[in-house]
């Protein structure tokens, strides 16, 4: 699934330098485990991730919820703050898990703390919420399943200093994958043709940019986002799992962990079935989906060495 990052607040261009940067550690990962998505209990689950200020929304309307904030295990900046919510009764994983009263609230408590610090410290502020549910676990990514944001200055130049300028040829494969994110356009085709459905389209003119889509929303149109971003979450959602169903049958490699494709003509030919009756798809959003037909692998076993985990394509997928 695509990310949802900066859809309300935007502070202004991202100065970008590319390299490598050694992410903070703020707590050991060791208690952010798969063991931790096993566990039941909300309030084990917090205590885990020792929260230096809980809200109870009950205070806003009638619920047994609550939001916490945390450091960010593995931060992408020095300033990285995760927000989680949930409750006892209340598990809550992917954004249409929230209700559209906790979608509201979720969202306005981050968004405030993101332009209350802009005012405080003149760095703009990023709030990101929203990952692929069924991946978890690699290095550097969620390994947590239940729904959080993930708050942080994007422009911080104590961060962007600390960046160390590498070659494209210099860099490992699973550094270049971070600049990539090839099926943009493919989420451009399907977000475009879904916001025209949408009695009361809250968003100005999306653009695709640079691996991400901006979707800055219209003055006005901020109580209408919560039930909005809900449905539009939900319809991206039943897409993906309907092309994951094309590339695999989700039978599970047990020596990788990873789906097992289905036969290559088997892909291509249901493919094929599946874009011809979905106009909106452009050319290269189909070129896109079928060169990934012609040319997906059987994952290969990676390799525990964190320097060199994605190796090669079949590692990748």
């Amino acid at each position: 699934m695509a990310e949802f990052g900066n859809i309300l607040y935007k502070g202004g261009a991202i100065r970008k330098q590319y390299g490598y940067y050694e992410r903070p550690v703020f707590n050991s990962q060791a208690r952010a485990g798969r063991e931790i998505n096993a566990e039941s209990s909300w309030d084990i689950f917090k205590t885990k991730f020792n929260p230096f200020l809980t809200i109870d929304l009950s205070q806003y309307f009638p619920t047994e919820t609550e939001l916490f904030f945390t450091d960010k295990d593995v931060g992408w900046g020095s300033r990285d703050v995760n927000i989680w919510i949930g409750g006892k009764d209340r598990e809550i994983n992917e954004i249409d898990d929230l209700t559209e009263s906790e979608a509201k609230i979720f969202f306005d408590f981050g968004l405030t703390i993101c332009r209350n610090l802009k005012k405080y410290n003149g760095l703009d502020h990023s709030l990101s919420v929203g990952f692929n549910l069924s991946d978890i676990g690699l290095p550097g990514h969620h390994n947590v399943k239940r729904l959080h944001a993930h708050l942080r200055a994007y422009n911080d130049p104590y961060d962007l200093e600390k960046i160390e300028q590498r070659k494209w040829k210099d860099m490992h494969w699973f550094d270049r994958l971070s600049f990539i994110e090839p099926f943009t356009q493919v989420y451009f085709d399907f977000i475009s043709n879904s916001l025209k459905q949408i009695s009361r389209n809250i968003f100005d003119d999306i653009q695709m940019s640079e691996g991400v889509i901006d979707m800055p929303v219209k003055k006005g149109g901020e109580a209408d986002f919560p039930a909005t971003i809900i449905n539009l979450y939900s319809s991206m959602k039943s897409e993906h799992q309907m092309i994951e169903d094309i590339f695999t049958a989700r039978e599970i490699d047990p020596e990788t962990s990873r789906y097992i494709p289905r036969e290559r003509n088997e892909i291509e030919g249901s493919l094929s079935e599946f874009l011809s009756g979905r106009p909106y798809y452009s050319d290269r959003s189909q070129q896109l989906l079928m060169y990934l037909a012609r040319h997906i692998h059987h994952a290969s076993k990676r390799p525990k060495s964190r320097e060199r985990y994605i190796t090669d394509r079949a590692i990748a997928f």
